[in-house]
């Protein structure tokens, strides 16, 4: 059996903008197939109100509410259930009361919910490891307990110590999605090749058939460690540059990208 699921990247709070192009992306699936699931790669801002946007660590000209209020009442539909990991841009104590997927969290909007901070889920078949947030830029994360005292909102968008080992020690998966990349790209943002090594150390442990990422607002697509790694540009960049259709052959566990091409 083959499932079909969409990728879909950072969309920083452009939730009607995430449906439209789930829509497109769907017309390439086969005739008569339909979208399983959507998995987001982070930035997602799920700001209702006033009070979750001062959660989310902003630039103050990239401020701004989204329109999540509209997903909570049902005038933003999607053609699949979205589950999305966290970014270094979200409301984060309100994602961490509701614990996500992985600590039995309820969905946040009809359609719509939050896998967690780390671990390992099965969805529409498909077996997932996951880790939200980025590396801090020292290098070195803190204790889940040290991240939780802090009071700047940035510090609670980087993955914790605990977290990097619960997706290392989550087991063989199909998937991955995290928001940085791994290492092993040839892409340079400003001075260096972007990239995290603990990211790239998680695909050799987990050994997946592919991952899923997205932060550089980039479309990518590259091989590390026998892993077909796919990064996901930005809402506004279109099909398949933000959101992507693949399919998932359960009996292979091989995951392949669509052609994404108008006949």
């Amino acid at each position: 059996m083959t499932v079909y699921f969409a990728v879909a990247g950072d969309i920083h709070g452009r939730w009607a903008g995430l449906a439209e192009d789930l829509r497109v992306a769907a017309d390439f699936l086969p005739p008569g197939a339909e979208l399983s699931a959507v998995f987001q790669v982070g930035d997602a801002e799920p700001t209702a109100d006033d009070d979750q946007l001062a959660e989310v660590h902003h630039k103050p000209e990239r401020r701004r509410l989204s329109d999540f209020a509209d997903v909570l009442t049902g005038r933003i539909r999607f053609p699949a259930p979205v589950y999305f990991i966290g970014g270094n841009h979200e409301p984060w104590r309100t994602l961490d009361e509701n614990g996500g997927v992985i600590a039995g969290g309820a969905r946040l909007a009809p359609d719509v919910w939050f896998l967690g901070r780390a671990g390992h889920v099965h969805i529409a078949g498909i077996d997932i490891a996951f880790l939200s947030g980025i590396r801090p830029p020292d290098g070195k994360p803190l204790r889940t307990w040290e991240r939780a005292r802090s009071t700047d909102p940035r510090v609670h968008g980087y993955y914790s110590v605990e977290e990097v080992l619960r997706l290392c020690t989550a087991g063989t998966a199909d998937i991955v999605l995290t928001h940085d990349w791994p290492t092993g790209s040839a892409y340079v943002h400003k001075t260096a090749y972007v990239g995290d090594p603990a990211v790239r150390r998680a695909l050799e442990l987990v050994a997946p058939s592919a991952s899923f990422h997205g932060h550089y607002h980039r479309s990518e697509r590259f091989r590390t460690l026998g892993v077909d790694v796919f990064a996901r540009g930005c809402f506004e960049q279109g099909v398949p540059e933000a959101v992507a259709v693949f399919a998932f052959d359960e009996a292979t566990r091989r995951v392949t990208p669509l052609p994404h091409v108008a006949a």
